[in-house]
């Protein structure tokens, strides 16, 4: 089976967007508009396909290694790297993924999931010591592009070596596990209902030092 039958809308749009915006400023604006409609929900066959084609190359997606594993053309003068429009695929899954993980953080926001965040760690271990915990839209905010938090007695942001969109997935995983911001579930158990729900009637006045 070739790329263009495995990932058959994938291929499409990049060729697409390739052929018919040629220029930077042509599909810079497309791209702008593209990532608007991923962050919405929309082009997800665009984007389902090609984090599909990244998890079957099984290693690193470096944008040459996946221009050849798609047989996508080559960007003229370049030296094998693919044409712009995987570029803007992938920009497209980026905005599409945020916008995912957007709507499932604020969702559990309003259901008063509580957020935990390490305040203090043990020097030794690494492992944290002491929480603040957060909860609610009064307390946690995506403002465009940062996350707020704030409860009265301790205030800061969210942020990620990465991206905003690895924040926002972190966060979205923190209030669907009570796991700690930034606790990958291998790392530990999902905290119990009991507990996540005593969190949530403390809030931040224990949590806080």
């Amino acid at each position: 089976m070739t790329p263009a039958e495995r990932y058959p809308a994938l291929i499409a749009y990049i060729l697409d967007r390739s052929t018919n915006y040629p220029t930077p400023g042509k599909w810079c604006d497309k791209l702008r508009e593209d990532q608007a409609e991923a962050s919405t929900g929309g082009l997800a066959d665009v984007a389902t396909q090609l984090a599909q084609a990244q998890a079957d190359f099984g290693r690193y997606p470096y944008n040459r290694d996946m221009g050849t594993f798609l047989a996508l053309p080559s960007k003229p003068g370049s030296d094998g790297d693919p044409v712009h429009g995987y570029y803007m695929a992938a920009r497209v899954l980026d905005a599409y993924r945020l916008g995912e993980a957007t709507r499932a953080a604020e969702s559990l926001i309003r259901a008063g999931r509580p957020l935990r965040v390490a305040v203090a760690k043990d020097r030794k271990t690494g492992k944290p010591l002491r929480f603040a915990t957060f909860v609610g839209p009064d307390q946690i905010r995506i403002d465009g592009n940062r996350v707020t938090l704030a409860n009265g007695k301790r205030r800061g942001s969210l942020a990620s070596n990465w991206s905003l969109e690895t924040a926002i997935v972190k966060l979205a995983a923190a209030l669907r596990t009570g796991l700690p911001y930034g606790e990958r579930e291998a790392e530990g158990r999902e905290a119990p209902a009991s507990s996540r729900s005593g969190a949530q009637r403390n809030k931040a006045t224990r949590a806080a030092p």
